[in-house]
């Protein structure tokens, strides 16, 4: 591991407990541990599409995280790094949850398929 390396993960590294407690937890979060969350337990086409603004959320874009589809219906999602171009359209089922990792995300877009549903988005 470069010494680089090392240092940006002591920086990021985060103690839940005292530093003598027997039973400490140590939570590492990259970027300092932000996080934005959005949702909508009641997601109707009036409401669609969403625009989930990460950056402005965070300060910067983020680089994981979820979209869980909670609701009966479907959702679909589309992910942008520049908040103005977006890549390919996904469709999340019911019950169903997109993790991502090493992406880039400045916008998530989320559109309503036809009937209600819900979501909840998670981004570090």
């Amino acid at each position: 591991m470069t010494e680089n390396l090392k240092q940006s993960w002591a920086a990021i590294n985060h103690r839940e407990h005292h530093q003598d407690a027997a039973a400490k937890r140590v939570v590492s979060m990259p970027n300092g541990g932000l996080t934005a969350s959005f949702e909508d337990t009641n997601f109707e086409s009036a409401n669609s599409p969403a625009l989930l603004d990460v950056n402005t959320a965070l300060g910067r874009n983020g680089v994981e995280g979820y979209i869980s589809c909670d609701g009966a219906g479907s959702i679909l999602v589309e992910f942008s790094d520049n908040g103005t171009d977006y890549g390919g359209q996904h469709t999340l089922k019911a019950d169903e949850v997109l993790n991502f990792d090493a992406l880039n995300v400045d916008r998530i877009t989320i559109t309503h398929s036809g009937a209600d549903s819900s979501y909840r988005v998670l981004v570090v």
